[in-house]
């Protein structure tokens, strides 16, 4: 029973995971009817947009027909033939009825002007005749036989000519000639002016108005229905429309060009209205869509939504039941972890307690936080120890690279909390006397002398930002971050005053401070270290407690001693070669160019160097050289020839010669076979890539010569050949196990020359690589 219990609170626990995971399914069925509502509100704005340009430009194209008539109507009455001529009153007169020829060619011009959308144009003064382009036709005549018009006869015609109204516009009727019937409107332009009262009318047939409509209608279900100023439809392009006088709004109000949009019910059918009114001749332009067009577009997004949608809710079900199987395993294996604990601890209770899931999981993960807690302690001590592992190495010359460099650089400013770019470097030396170990009980001396560090570290940290490194027994470097002027000279005040604390502890030991110069970037702390070694190898042995500041960086511009050049001349110390120290430092002066001064101050920054390594290593370098030769190497000043700068640095090479005998002899011969195994394994793990001496040298950071030299005492070879015959024994696999092209096996063995690859073939094997294949496959 307890069995079912437990997997019914588990499984209930499921099903809230699995229905928190499905709720997340109700905004896409949202987002799918926003999208819905926003596709058809948007397809009304653009489609209404549209409709109401086109609606505008029609309109205003249909008036332009009916002004291009008017004006020319009215340049036709202001001709002088015309007003002549125009009443047949006058055309008793011999020399009038000659000239009639003029009114006729007139009426000519002025159809010419409006011909591309006029079918025909005459005009009448009295119920006598009716003037045409072809000459004049009596009145009643033209009207019952030639032109009938529906709806008006002769007399109607003739009642024209009394109307005060310049311009008439007649609603469209039926015209029938000899030749067709049209339905068309009449534009009738009167001439008011004195006594020669006429009436110019122009036909317009209704298919050429609805040509210039014909953009509106071309949208697909929008048709068109024009309204006079009376309201009274003039022209319908659809036949339910021809007796409607609710178009919703008042468009006829508006101001010409203005658009009004109304929604409007025709015959229980719901239309969207698009209308324009012009002030000109007052009419009404009206769109009209049915809202059925816009709901079936509607329709088909909406079954493209509702199957998206569907299908969304369907995969969003499948990952929801995935993802919950996949969050529920593991809670509920903590959920059952804990049970089970809990269990243990309350066996003896008659019924152990149960918590809650949810609370189970909680104290999971406050477990677990707490594990975190303690991590995060022990990486970060682990970071402080890299940080000082990999500044020591910085301190000392070692090699770098730049993705040891960048992690160097997060751990200084997220662990040490240096923000800056700036770095000081302060080398501290305790030399404690005999007094110290008579005096201070064998306990309490372990105590000081490891709690020194933490005292350095916690005095001079008020002053800037602060990491100390144990450099050697009783030798500390405390790396300040500092950037500006004012916080050196802080921390610089803050030195001399821990100096001074120690003034009534002198029974007990020294303390002699030297403080580099600042230097940005991670080389900065070498050189800031540089100096710092140097100011304090110029504090006289006798002065108790001392502070040396090294010289300023202005001061040394002109001594051309990189980082580089600094490591270059260590590494040849380590490996104890007389050779290559003479090497290293005769390459340095030669690259400091002739200027006597520049080579007088390398000289004495080779010897600081040089001092600074056997410090490092415990060596007394005052017994390798006299006080003379010490003077001669440290005094950096103009020489007044050359023999004297030779001297100083025969000295030099004396000094570093006798370092290494006394102290690195019987090292040499083990750091030379070390080296040599360094070259071997580095050529065998980029002999593909393009290899040459000087590269070799300059990784191994020795010259070129030692390079060769050391290679082959140790392997009885030349270091070029051993690189060939390891090319040479990976294109034979590739040649008996690939079918690559012999082009693409050359570079892949590392010639980027087929002709140096096929030389070098041949020479070691005695035939080419395509004989070597054929015999191989043979």
């Amino acid at each position: 029973m307890k069995r079912w219990v437990d997997v019914f609170r588990v499984n209930k626990m499921f099903l809230n995971i699995l229905l928190s995971f499905l709720s997340l399914i109700i905004p896409v069925v949202l987002l799918g009817w926003i999208s819905y509502v926003n596709f058809v509100n948007e397809l009304k704005r653009e489609y209404t947009e549209k409709i109401e340009l086109h609606l505008t430009s029609s309109s205003h194209t249909v008036e332009n027909y009916w002004k291009t008539i008017y004006e020319a109507g009215v340049n036709f009455y202001g001709d002088p033939a015309v007003r002549r001529l125009l009443r047949t009153s006058t055309w008793a007169s011999e020399e009038d009825r000659s000239d009639l020829h003029e009114l006729f060619e007139s009426i000519d011009r002025t159809r010419f002007h409006v011909n591309q959308f006029a079918e025909e144009l005459f005009v009448y003064a009295d119920g006598t005749y009716v003037m045409t382009s072809d000459g004049a036709n009596d009145f009643r005549a033209f009207f019952e036989k030639f032109r009938r018009y529906d709806g008006m006869d002769a007399e109607d015609w003739l009642a024209t000519l009394d109307s005060d109204r310049s311009l008439e516009i007649v609603e469209p009727s039926r015209v029938t000639t000899s030749f067709q019937a049209t339905e068309a409107f009449s534009l009738l332009v009167r001439n008011r002016s004195g006594k020669n009262r006429a009436v110019l009318v122009a036909d317009v047939p209704v298919a050429n108005v609805v040509r210039a409509l014909q953009p509106v209608l071309d949208q697909g279900a929008t048709e068109v229905v024009v309204t006079d100023g009376d309201g009274n439809v003039v022209l319908s392009t659809d036949e339910r429309f021809a007796n409607a006088r609710d178009w919703g709004g008042d468009a006829g109000s508006a101001s010409a060009r203005s658009v009004e949009n109304a929604e409007v019910r025709i015959d229980g059918e719901r239309y969207i209205v698009s209308a324009v009114s012009t002030s000109t001749f007052g009419w009404t332009y009206r769109a009209i869509t049915p809202l059925q067009a816009f709901r079936s577009q509607a329709q088909g997004i909406l079954r493209l939504i509702t199957v998206i949608s569907i299908a969304l809710c369907v995969i969003g079900t499948a990952f929801a039941l995935l993802f919950s199987l996949k969050i529920y395993k593991p809670i509920r294996r903590i959920v059952e972890v804990y049970l089970e604990e809990d269990n243990r601890q309350q066996r003896d209770d008659a019924e152990p307690k149960r918590p809650n899931d949810l609370y189970a999981v909680g104290d999971g993960i406050r477990q677990w936080m707490s594990y975190r807690g303690r991590y995060l302690d022990e990486w970060q001590s682990m970071a402080r120890e890299y940080a000082d592992h990999a500044l020591l190495q910085i301190v000392r010359g070692s090699d770098r690279n730049r993705k040891r460099d960048e992690e160097l650089v997060r751990i200084l400013q997220t662990q040490l909390n240096f923000k800056k770019d700036g770095y000081l470097c302060c080398a501290i030396t305790f030399e404690f006397k005999d007094t110290f170990f008579r005096d201070v009980q064998d306990v309490e001396r372990i105590v000081i002398e490891n709690k020194m560090k933490n005292l350095i570290q916690g005095y001079l940290s008020e002053y800037a930002p602060l990491h100390v490194l144990e450099s050697n027994d009783h030798l500390y470097v405390a790396i300040a971050n500092v950037r500006t002027d004012e916080e050196t000279e802080r921390f610089k005040a803050g030195v001399a005053e821990f100096i001074r604390t120690f003034e009534y502890d002198r029974q007990y030991y020294h303390i002699r401070i030297g403080i580099g110069q600042p230097f940005a970037g991670l080389d900065g702390i070498a050189k800031s270290y540089r100096g710092a070694m140097a100011a304090l190898r110029t504090l006289p042995p006798e002065d108790p407690s001392r502070v040396a500041c090294a010289a300023s960086p202005n001061d040394a511009q002109d001594v051309p001693y990189s980082y580089a050049d600094e490591n270059k001349l260590l590494k040849a110390l380590r490996f104890g070669s007389k050779e290559e120290v003479e090497h290293a430092v005769d390459e340095l002066l030669r690259k400091s160019g002739h200027a006597l001064f520049a080579r007088s101050g390398l000289i004495g920054e080779m010897y600081h160097t040089a001092t600074r390594f056997a410090m490092e290593r415990g060596i007394d370098a005052d017994r390798l050289a006299s006080e003379s030769e010490r003077t001669a190497l440290t005094n950096s000043g103009p020489f007044a020839n050359e023999q004297e700068l030779e001297e100083r640095q025969r000295l030099l090479v004396s000094y570093m010669h006798r370092m290494i005998e006394t102290h690195l002899g019987p090292k040499q011969t083990q750091k030379s076979s070390q080296l040599a195994q360094t070259i071997k394994a580095y050529i065998e793990e980029n002999y593909t890539n393009d290899l040459h001496l000087e590269h070799i040298a300059d990784k191994m950071e020795v010259s070129v010569k030692y390079v060769s030299r050391v290679f082959k005492e140790h392997y009885n070879m030349n270091l070029t050949d051993y690189i060939s015959e390891l090319r040479i024994q990976l294109a034979k696999e590739l040649l008996k196990s690939s079918g690559m092209a012999i082009q693409d096996i050359s570079e892949r063995v590392g010639f980027y020359n087929r002709t140096t690859f096929l030389r070098t073939f041949k020479k070691l094997e005695g035939t080419s690589p395509n004989e070597y294949r054929q015999r191989l496959r043979a």
